[in-house]
């Protein structure tokens, strides 16, 4: 397939604060603005409930006692003066996460195009030419780009190399959904494959089929040729 850009985007805010006027912990910070916060990480203009506040805080991790990151689906609050490495985590995984979207919408329109040829008559098979050639070949390229998927998250922790920033990048990863993103990918690959298994016994039967009338053909045509000998 021809390399081409997608349309596909994903948007993520970042909201950094590097440090206030009177020095504060992430605790104290959590229990003076807390609402404000939780509010500013989904956008709300109104005040959240309780409930909505602690889901929305949920998600948050520190390294010392005066830095904080709050992770959420579209947005992250960081209050720390060196921020750049926990900027970077989190592009990666914006990164992972357009990844996998894409091999899924990929995955939607394959498995339509897989279920309209199941449906379709059967092509007539010539030897050593497959009809569905172009949709298994497509298939192939899918699962190569998927587990090429899941080698660049498992390389990017190993490259991480910082216990701190590991934990950081699976606590946004559950945030995200990256796993389930994942299981998506792979649940829709074993139905791309039950296709691809269908397609090539279809082809592979009505291949022998034709092979087999070429043999009797062949044979016949000996055996005419041998009266005629005669």
């Amino acid at each position: 397939t021809k390399p081409a850009l997608s349309t596909m985007v994903e948007d993520y805010y970042l909201f950094v604060i590097e440090k206030f006027e009177t020095a504060s912990s992430a605790e104290k910070l959590l229990a003076q603005h807390g609402g404000t916060l939780a509010q500013t990480l989904r956008f709300e203009r109104k005040p959240l409930s309780p409930d909505s506040q602690t889901e929305a805080l949920s998600q948050r991790i520190s390294y010392y006692q005066d830095d904080l990151v709050l992770l959420d689906w579209n947005a992250a609050i960081i209050y720390d003066a060196d921020y750049e490495d926990t900027l970077n985590v989190l592009e990666l995984l914006n990164v992972e996460l357009l990844e996998a979207r894409y091999v899924d919408a990929q995955l939607d329109q394959k498995l339509e195009e897989y279920a309209r040829l199941i449906r379709q008559p059967k092509e007539k098979a010539i030897p050593f030419r497959n009809p569905y050639a172009k949709a298994i070949q497509d298939l192939a390229e899918l699962r190569i780009e998927s587990a090429l998927l899941s080698e660049r998250v498992e390389n990017a922790l190993k490259l991480i190399g910082n216990q701190y920033l590991a934990r950081l990048h699976d606590l946004a990863a559950q945030r995200f959904n990256l796993q389930e993103w994942e299981r998506q990918i792979k649940q829709k690959l074993d139905v791309a494959s039950e296709f691809y298994q269908l397609l090539n016994d279809r082809v592979h039967t009505a291949q022998s089929y034709t092979l087999e009338w070429i043999v009797i053909i062949l044979i016949l045509v000996e055996v005419i040729m041998g009266f005629l000998r005669h």
